[in-house]
């Protein structure tokens, strides 16, 4: 039976608007819901026309009237990387997403809180710029904003559907992007930079030379290290880095460039939401790696086609013209950016070697990467 309870622990302003309903876990017995927001009435899976990606396994079904749980990543992408809970919310006559955040890929794990509220305040001021994405509802001062111990934030939900299977539409999904990186070229954003590129770069490099000293890699993974080799020591040195990143427009960069993260609108207007990798840096990191991820098809690897690569980069262009020294710096980006996502890859891998999607995804990365990227 529905319970009302108060739910002002995690927004004052929603005491005594949400309701909860007993959820049945795959097992049949309840589960625990989130005690700050225990009287939330959470909307069925595919309730409206907007329906987040979820991993779509019966374990995450919920029965009439429950909770929907929702795993990250759209069916086995991101989930080791990105730990985090989604739910459907109904309140105060209005449907949202509550999101926890438990870790990411792109900064240190005692840093999540930290990057939550930068991520709160990046999403504001693009939106006051004109950008279409999802809206946070913000915390008051001196409340805390979190669930279960974990950061949260409460994102208005909104219309469309998440095309995670090509075909993309390109011509209006890259130009989407380069409205995001054009408000903050016209006029730089008030915001701190305290999570550079750099960080998540030697982040990943490190784990790169680590994963490579791994004897357990298939013969297929353990060549492409071997193929990679010289191309991470090309990106290794911080002055080589240094000057790719000086010769691209700074800013605040996405992060996630992928197609779970754009909402196609009914009209057929892109909207990026997601800036929980955002980071400060070179806009040519979003634009590669969106490049990437376009290619890849997420999880439908067997449409994976690198000729949306290009695509990609040129349909950003027509809104945002690269600059020639961008173009000139390409094959330096694809080499730094192929290997950070290679290793992201094998990093699922390791923890989970069963997953073929994952080995298949780092082996095309690999073999694009090596068709293109610079080595001096």
């Amino acid at each position: 039976m529905e319970k009302p309870l108060s739910a002002h622990s995690f927004h004052p302003s929603f005491a005594g608007c949400l309701r909860v309903f007993p959820f049945q876990g795959a097992s049949g017995g309840k589960r625990r819901f989130p005690r700050q927001i225990q009287g939330a009435a959470v909307l069925r899976p595919g309730a409206g026309r907007h329906r987040l990606p979820r991993g779509g396994g019966a374990a995450h079904r919920p029965a009439a009237g429950g909770v929907a749980r929702f795993p990250a990543g759209g069916g086995g992408i991101d989930e080791s990387v990105h730990r985090k809970r989604l739910y459907k919310v109904f309140a105060d006559g209005q449907a949202w997403v509550l999101k926890l955040f438990k870790v990411s890929g792109n900064y240190a794990s005692n840093r999540v809180a930290e990057h939550t509220v930068y991520e709160e305040k990046l999403v504001a001021q693009l939106k006051e710029r004109g950008i279409p994405t999802a809206g946070i509802r913000h915390v008051p001062e001196g409340v805390e904003g979190y669930v279960e111990g974990f950061p949260a934030l409460l994102f208005e939900r909104i219309p469309g559907k998440v095309q995670q299977r090509p075909d993309y539409a390109l011509e209006r999904i890259a130009p989407a992007l380069a409205n995001v990186h054009r408000v903050q070229m016209e006029r730089p954003l008030a915001l701190d930079t305290s999570f550079p590129y750099d960080d998540t770069c030697m982040m990943w490099l490190k784990a790169f030379e680590n994963y490579q000293k791994n004897s357990g890699h298939s013969p297929e993974v353990a060549k492409a290290f071997a193929a990679l080799a010289p191309v991470a020591m090309h990106c290794f040195p911080g002055e080589n880095r240094a000057r790719w990143f000086a010769r691209s427009a700074a800013l605040h960069n996405h992060g996630d460039v992928t197609p779970k993260n754009v909402i196609v609108a009914d009209s057929g207007e892109p909207r990026f939401f997601d800036f929980n990798n955002a980071f400060y840096g070179p806009r040519m990191a979003d634009v590669v790696d969106g490049a990437f991820e376009f290619s890849l098809a997420e999880k439908y690897i067997h449409l994976a086609d690198f000729a949306r690569f290009d695509a990609f980069i040129g349909h950003y262009a027509e809104r945002s013209p690269l600059t020639a020294e961008e173009r000139e710096d390409l094959p330096h980006w694809i080499g730094l950016v192929g290997l950070i996502k290679f290793t992201k890859e094998i990093r699922v891998l390791l923890d989970r070697p069963q997953q073929s999607l994952r080995c298949k995804r780092a082996l095309a990365i690999a073999e694009f990467t090596l068709s293109r990227a610079a080595t001096t």
